[in-house]
């Protein structure tokens, strides 16, 4: 299995087997490095997915994005996230994302179209959003929605033409009601568009992990949280999963134990628990 070259020196799948074997990891070999990964990690085992998946399908980029809408139950309360009157994606909204392979002109224009995404959804998103609560995964051009139309669309050459991306995969998963996980996968630069096949793979890998893509919505504080957390909250939040106490944690971040603590303060509040224990219990829980 091929993977990052920050990756390589860790305990990973090897790209050469004790066969002599190359290539793309199976779906078990995955899913066992995937699952031997420590909480603590769980933004890395992120990126061994995306670099497995775009090993799989021979696809140049691909970006993961946690949305949040209607129906999510927040910490502390008894009543769930309503639509907001006029929300052109019905009350949902992309409030994180992580990319690979990405320069900058490209990640400024993906948070362009995010941006604009709540004003005028285009209409990929729409067909999106109308399928929530299901596993789905799609084509650009597989039918779920009119593609001589979408070829027309400013969006389209905002994010398609602009970025040389000439076909791409969309992977909804459902992570709890009012939360949803997506995997946007990229061919650029090239007319070999995805294969059926290449949906097959992605469909048979992706499907049973939802308990990943629930561990990076709750490190990203989209569910179990008040509130997104930032990229400092982030990493206090991956610290906090291992056995380090503050004033490590401090060290580790070159910080004040005070502002640590203030992090880890606010962290607790967001999440609606008292401690370490609740802390860690809120992590390990479904809720």
């Amino acid at each position: 299995m091929l993977l990052p070259p920050a990756l390589c020196s860790q305990s990973s799948p090897s790209s050469l087997d004790q066969n002599g074997r190359t290539g793309a990891a199976t779906c078990e070999e995955i899913w066992d490095y995937l699952s031997s990964v420590p909480d603590s990690g769980i933004d890395e085992a992120l990126d061994v997915l995306m670099w497995s998946l775009q090993e799989m399908a021979d696809a140049d980029d691909i970006s993961w994005l946690g949305f949040q809408g209607p129906g999510l139950l927040l910490p502390g309360s008894n009543e769930p996230k309503i639509c907001q009157s006029g929300h052109a994606m019905e009350g949902w909204d992309a409030l994180a994302r992580r990319q690979i392979n990405s320069d900058p002109e490209r990640i400024a224009i993906a948070e362009d179209v995010i941006a604009s995404a709540a004003q005028i959804p285009s209409l990929t998103s729409q067909a999106l959003v109308k399928s929530v609560g299901s596993f789905r995964i799609h084509r650009l051009r597989d039918g779920f929605i009119d593609f001589e139309a979408y070829e027309q669309t400013e969006h389209f050459d905002l994010l398609y033409r602009k970025a040389d991306i000439r076909d791409r995969i969309y992977v909804g998963h459902p992570v709890e009601m009012g939360a949803e996980s997506f995997l946007l996968i990229d061919r650029k630069g090239r007319d070999d568009y995805f294969t059926e096949k290449n949906v097959s793979d992605i469909e048979n890998l992706l499907r049973p992990m939802g308990w990943l893509h629930r561990k990076v919505m709750k490190a990203h504080g989209i569910i179990g949280s008040t509130g997104v957390f930032d990229a400092m909250e982030r990493r206090i939040f991956r610290l906090l999963l291992t056995s380090r106490g503050e004033p490590e944690i401090a060290e580790t971040l070159g910080q004040a134990p005070k502002t640590t603590h203030k992090y880890v303060t606010s962290l607790f509040r967001k999440m609606g628990v008292q401690g370490r224990p609740g802390f860690f219990a809120r992590w390990a829980g479904s809720d």
